[in-house]
């Protein structure tokens, strides 16, 4: 693995589709906390193995509803959800609705329904309650292609197995299935009511309790900024970037100024990393995503709150620096449109600002475009390109620029 990462390959959509119950104490909510219980696994001994597509840096896999294929993301930082279109295809009727908000603390009233089964691999799993939501709301969204997510409360009903090295999710009813062989790290940690993974972590001896463990989200590690009040005056440790990061199932986030800092050391459990830097934003965000946890074999145990990580050989050295283009971008009308700037970046120096129109990338105009291409660009083209030049329409002024990815931090 590379020692660096493209922070447009983390932060150009840095997802959270974590779910949080807004009215824990409504009867509505209640009822929601009793479905979020339902769920079974096959009795008897059985182990399974699926492939996963890691393209868009979220382990996406295949199931199997009433004899249809459809793309589930495995994410342990949401309970399950079905896409409004999969509800109304399988004429399923809500058992609830109830305000929940996403990631970026954006309210909606959603529907719970109750899938009968859902087969993953050779296992059927029954009693699945989902939230349902439109995945397709925003382009950023509708670029991920998924029907649902695997969430948490059917996660807790086996024991699971991720391995990033050859993108593959086992699972099983018999922990003894997976190998214990090698060096290890256990971080213990108690659940949501979803069954949502949380621990503590402490980050240059700051202790941040509730910290999410998830598997929806394409970063590191994100912090509350509240936590580090002594960072921002220190610039050479921290660097910030403006606008907006994040997309969370209600849509986009707010625009603001995030942080990226260079702890000394974070710590949970048996974990430690050392020099590495994490984001902190104003807002309550508290995760370690995926660019984290590719470094490992993972194995998910709900029946012991354990979770064992297995380092893989050439991991160790992400995340010590970054590597940016300058920039992230969202779909507007047929255009794209500047959506964040890293403060001080090529891209910053060079006159680019947010809410910048781009309408041409490398000779191609953005409104001829196929669907897929301008998701790659979406989702993150800095993983293709180290040198773009764009045609920039701002009011009624037209620019061209040529960026290239430089170390930023």
């Amino acid at each position: 693995m590379s020692n660096s990462f493209s922070a447009m390959k983390k932060y150009s959509f840095f997802l959270f589709l974590f779910l949080l119950l807004a009215i824990f104490g409504s009867c509505k909510a209640l009822k929601v906390n009793k479905l979020q219980k339902k769920g079974a696994a096959p009795a008897g001994n059985f182990l399974s193995v699926v492939p996963f597509d890691y393209s868009k840096r979220l382990p996406i896999i295949e199931v199997d509803i009433r004899g249809k294929k459809y793309n589930f993301v495995f994410d342990t930082g949401a309970p399950c959800v079905i896409s409004t279109q999969l509800f109304e295809d399988l004429g399923l009727a809500a058992a609830v609705e109830v305000e929940v908000s996403d990631s970026n603390d954006k309210e909606k009233k959603t529907a719970f329904a109750l899938l009968d089964s859902m087969q993953i691999g050779e296992v059927i799993f029954t009693e699945i309650s989902a939230a349902v939501l439109d995945l397709r709301a925003n382009d950023g969204m509708a670029c991920l292609d998924i029907d649902g997510i695997i969430g948490a409360n059917l996660m807790r009903t086996a024991f699971w197995e991720i391995d990033y090295a050859d993108a593959e999710i086992s699972f099983t009813d018999d922990l003894s299935n997976f190998s214990d062989a090698g060096e290890k790290a256990v971080l213990n940690f108690t659940q949501k009511k979803t069954g949502t993974p949380i621990f503590t972590l402490n980050a240059n001896e700051t202790e941040v309790k509730s910290v999410t463990f998830d598997t929806g989200s394409t970063g590191y590690v994100s912090l509350p900024l509240r936590y580090f009040p002594d960072a921002i005056p220190d610039k050479t440790r921290t660097k910030r970037g403006y606008g907006t990061l994040s997309y969370g199932v209600h849509g986009a986030g707010r625009a603001d100024t995030s942080y990226y800092l260079r702890v000394d050391t974070w710590r949970a459990g048996e974990v430690t990393e050392s020099g590495k830097i994490i984001e902190a934003e104003k807002i309550d965000k508290r995760l370690v995503g995926n660019m984290f946890m590719e470094n490992y074999r993972v194995v998910l145990n709900w029946e012991a709150e354990k979770i064992t990580l297995y380092p893989r050989p050439e991991s160790g050295k992400e995340n010590e620096k970054v590597e940016t283009l300058g920039f992230l971008l969202a779909a507007q009308g047929e255009n794209f449109r500047v959506s964040y700037l890293y403060a001080d970046s090529e891209a910053e120096k060079k006159g680019l600002r947010v809410g910048d129109l781009i309408t041409e990338i490398n000779g191609q105009p953005v409104a001829e475009m196929t669907v897929n291409q301008r998701c790659t660009f979406i989702l993150g083209f800095a993983r293709n390109h180290d040198r773009v030049k764009v045609k920039v329409l701002r009011g009624e002024e037209m620019l061209v620029l040529t960026l290239l990815r430089r170390a930023w931090f």
